[in-house]
C-alpha cells in the first residue's frame, strides 16, 4: 500500500497538506536516540520532553548501525520503539524528520536501511520525510537512487539536506 502524501516542498519550504501550516526548516530541533534504550525511545514521558516545540519540526537521528544489524537484518526492537515515539509526537502536532546518520555506510547498505525504516514508519502522520547526511546530498546520482528506492512505497515524502545543495527536491535545515 502507497502512502498518500501529508507534507509538500512548496519553493523550498516544507507544509503540512492537512493543515496547510508552514514548518520552519532553520529551527529543527534535534532527537538524539543514538544512547536511548527502546524503553525509554517509546516511552510517552520522553515524547512529552518536545512538547514545547509545538508546533515545530523536529530532526529524528536515526544511527544506520542501530538500524541495519547485518545483511538482511534489521533491529525490529529499535524501529518499533521508533514509531512508538513518532506516534506519541503525532498527538502534540509535531513534524518530524528523519535524518539517517550513514556511520560509513556506503550507499546500498544506507539506502536499503531507510527503506526498511520507511516501512516500520509508514503509518506516522507525523513524518514529513527523510533528510540525506552531507556524504551524499551533494551527490544528485545518490539524491536521485535514495528517492527512487524510497519513492516505491512512499511517494509522498519530502526530503532534506543540512545545507544548499541546488538540488530542488531537497529542503535545507538546520538543527538548533
Amino acid at each position: 500500500m502507497k502512502q498518500e502524501p501529508l507534507f509538500e516542498n512548496k519553493n523550498g519550504s516544507l507544509f503540512s497538506l492537512k493543515t496547510g501550516r508552514a514548518y520552519d526548516t532553520h529551527a529543527v530541533v534535534r532527537v538524539d536516540t543514538r544512547t536511548l534504550s527502546v524503553q525509554m525511545l517509546a516511552s510517552k514521558e520522553f515524547a512529552q520532553q518536545y512538547s514545547a516545540c509545538a508546533p515545530g519540526l523536529l530532526g529524528v537521528c536515526v544511527p544506520w548501525k542501530t538500524v541495519a544489524l547485518s545483511d538482511g537484518a534489521f533491529n525490529e526492537e529499535y524501529l518499533a520503539a521508533l514509531r512508538e515515539f513518532l506516534k506519541n509526537t503525532e498527538a502534540m502536532e509535531l513534524g518530524a524528520v528523519i535524518i539517517p546518520e550513514p556511520d560509513g555506510a556506503a550507499l546500498e547498505p544506507y539506502t536499503t536501511a531507510m527503506v526498511h525504516t520507511a516501512r516500520r514508519i509508514k503509518d506516522c502522520a507525523s513524518v514529513a520525510g527523510f533528510a540525506f547526511p552531507w556524504e551524499f546530498a551533494g551527490n544528485a546520482d545518490a539524491v536521485a537512487s535514495c528517492i527512487a528506492a524510497l519513492s516505491v512505497k512512499h511517494p509522498g515524502y519530502v526530503y532534506f539536506s543540512p545545507e544548499h545543495t541546488g538540488n530542488v527536491q531537497l529542503i535545507p535545515y538546520q538543527m538548533r
